[in-house]
């Protein structure tokens, strides 16, 4: 069997971004690594994650294969490399996975898990060229985001909503708005894209990081990041704005698919530099930040050999 196939069919470049998620919402619902029990809850969710993730990529691909037949006819399914059935059965094991992996955060994790398989299934099968579609996608976000949250609440009791994980929650809203910003921007990529939809999808896309910028500035409240400032932050911003605006741009005025595409890599990579940024501003370790942003090594040098989308 060959394997370069099959890592193909799982987007592997793009599960790291999957990861990062995770870190984001382990330091920002207040986790460290200070013990062993704490590095297995986290090193649970992000297996839990990467389960669910890869299952989500390939039963991606079993949904459009007859899409993909005329459309990218070169992707594993369409050329033969890999039947159907075969990567459904993979599929369902990676989802299992993910599952079993979410069940060691308690309650909390299998009940996200759940709702990350549904949010799924939802978005292959019945929503995807709806236009509730980036939506269901931003979900799946959101939610993975909160799986790394969930591996901070092991064994605690008390409210339903702790306010120490609504940092955790603000930032989970934000990658879901995100994504689904990217999703939406990269909904025509494999043929000629309409410039108004690029537009709307940029102004999504730039209110999610205007929107993450102000909570690290204290515009909801002052105590969940006292180091970051409004000038950081917004330094932050104007950082982060120009380099995606920089594709965006070339994109929106020349929307072929090689733009496009550019393009929605670089969107996809920015969502391990804003994993980062919220690890070291929930955090202020050095380490923990430069391990997430570092996740973008093997994104980009996987992505030379096979798509991230």
């Amino acid at each position: 069997m060959k394997l370069l196939p099959w890592l193909r069919l799982m987007r592997l470049p793009a599960v790291f971004s999957a990861m990062s998620n995770i870190a984001a919402g382990y330091a920002l619902a207040g986790g460290d690594l200070s013990t062993s029990t704490k590095l297995l809850w986290l090193g649970c969710a992000v297996l839990a994650s990467v389960g669910l993730y890869l299952s989500g990529m390939i039963w991606n691909d079993v949904f459009d294969r007859a899409a993909d037949e005329f459309e990218r006819p070169e992707r594993p399914i369409p050329s033969g490399a890999i039947s159907p059935k075969a990567a459904g059965r993979l599929a369902s094991a990676l989802m299992l996975a993910g599952i079993l992996f979410a069940a060691a955060l308690g309650m909390g994790g299998v009940i996200i898990a759940l709702l990350i398989a549904g949010a799924v299934f939802a978005y292959d099968g019945l929503l995807k060229e709806t236009f509730v579609g980036p939506g269901a996608m931003g979900l799946c976000r959101l939610l993975n985001v909160l799986l790394g949250a969930a591996a901070v609440g092991m064994g605690t009791t008390g409210d339903v909503l702790p306010m120490h994980l609504m940092p955790a929650i603000i930032y989970a809203a934000v990658m879901g708005v995100y994504i689904g910003g990217v999703t939406w921007f990269a909904r025509t990529e494999s043929q000629q894209s309409g410039r108004i939809e690029l537009i709307g999808a940029a102004i999504i896309i730039n209110g999610a990081i205007l929107l993450f910028a102000a909570a690290l500035g204290g515009a909801f409240s002052a105590e969940w990041f006292p180091d970051v400032g409004p000038v950081r932050a917004l330094i932050c911003y104007a950082a982060l704005a120009f380099s995606l605006n920089m594709r965006i741009g070339r994109a929106v005025k020349e929307p072929t698919p090689r733009h496009v595409q550019t393009a929605v890599r670089v969107l996809l990579l920015t969502v391990i530099v804003l994993d980062a940024a919220a690890v070291y501003a929930a955090s202020g370790n050095v380490v923990a930040a430069g391990i997430t942003a570092a996740l973008i090594v093997p994104t980009v040098a996987l992505a030379r050999r096979m798509a991230v989308t």
